[in-house]
């Protein structure tokens, strides 16, 4: 991670490619243990052949991979773009927040039965949102526009949220046996960890480099589009989880 937070030279090439050596070490380190004593591994690596956990893990991979970044941009956004303060900022984010309250308890009786549709649908609302925030800076570069359709676009990422946090952290863990479910678990914060630091690092990168050379209405709308390619990517993942979630049944009977 720290090649993303802090170094911009060929020191932070150097600890990144160190670092994923290391990984790959531990990798085959796990593995090898794996194969002398099932309880021996930090991490069985036998997890990731369970396709429920490793798609629906890679599905909230790839959401925090480009979404957490949003409140970054957006904070930035209206406070030196548009020169606004930080309650203002902070009400800009509200709608989605209260999204995700009204939401996430009603999802969550619902996962069991409609957990893989409603992935897909909270990773293309996810999309949606983010070309409407694109959008919404366009208009206001534009002269046209207002904080409100900013707050609205906002809104629908809150409703993506709702939809996919839930969904995938439970599909995830269905298939997982007792005593890998600590491992399982560790894995999958981990993850979402690590993504959430690169995804902040490459989107305000993106934004102040544009905002550098054009203007802040330019950069929150480039780096919208950044998330919204992510989130494309999150959902062929949310496509294959929900593909195979029907097949499962059809297998076991």
């Amino acid at each position: 991670m720290l090649p993303f937070i802090q170094f911009r030279s060929g020191t932070g090439a150097f600890l990144g490619a160190a670092g994923l050596a290391l990984m790959t070490v531990w990798a085959f380190w796990e593995r090898r243990l794996g194969r002398l004593d099932a309880e021996a591994p930090m991490v069985d690596l036998a997890l990731f052949t369970r396709p429920s956990y490793t798609l629906n893990t890679l599905v909230l991979s790839l959401y925090f991979l480009g979404m957490p970044a949003v409140w970054a941009v957006v904070a930035v956004y209206v406070q030196q773009g548009l020169g606004h303060g930080a309650l203002v900022a902070g009400v800009v984010t509200l709608p989605s927040a209260v999204m995700v309250m009204l939401l996430s308890t009603a999802v969550g009786r619902r996962v069991e039965t409609s957990g893989p549709r409603m992935l897909v649908v909270g990773t293309v609302i996810a999309v949606l949102s983010m070309l409407a925030l694109a959008g919404a800076t366009a208009l206001m570069g534009a002269g046209s526009g207002s904080l409100w359709l900013v707050g609205a676009a906002l809104a629908l990422n809150g409703l993506s949220q709702a939809l996919i946090i839930p969904s995938a952290q439970t599909l995830s863990m269905q298939d997982v046996p007792a005593r890998m479910a600590g491992a399982a678990g560790g894995v999958a914060q981990t993850s979402q960890r690590l993504f959430t630091a690169v995804g902040i690092a490459l989107v305000t990168g993106v934004y102040f480099s544009i905002a550098a050379a054009v203007d802040h209405h330019a950069a929150v709308l480039v780096a919208s589009l950044a998330i919204a390619a992510c989130m494309l990517s999150a959902v062929l993942a949310a496509v294959l989880a929900a593909r195979r979630a029907r097949r499962a049944p059809a297998a076991a009977s």
